[in-house]
């Protein structure tokens, strides 16, 4: 119908989050949060151990690639964060 419309509250619209607020939320992980920490995969549990090399491996200046699939993002943040972040 050409004058129906909707309406949205604006607490309740998520708007997503800029490309390396995604990037980190996604490829990052504070080390101290999971040391120790178990966790279940498909009804096993499972201890997170040796996390100290995977920080390493973290690193979001290394990544050639990056999956943001359902991260929603909404737009590339700031100018030259991506380039700072991600050369």
């Amino acid at each position: 119908h050409p004058t129906g419309g909707s309406f949205v509250r604006p607490k309740k619209a998520n708007f997503g989050v800029d490309y390396v607020t995604a990037l980190q939320s996604r490829y990052q992980v504070e080390l101290q949060e999971v040391i120790g920490e178990e966790m279940k995969i498909s009804s096993k549990t499972v201890m997170m151990v040796g996390f100290e090399n995977v920080k390493q491996k973290q690193r979001l200046e290394t990544l050639t690639e990056v999956g943001l699939r359902r991260c929603e993002v909404s737009g590339p943040g700031p100018e030259n964060e991506i380039r700072n972040t991600t050369p």
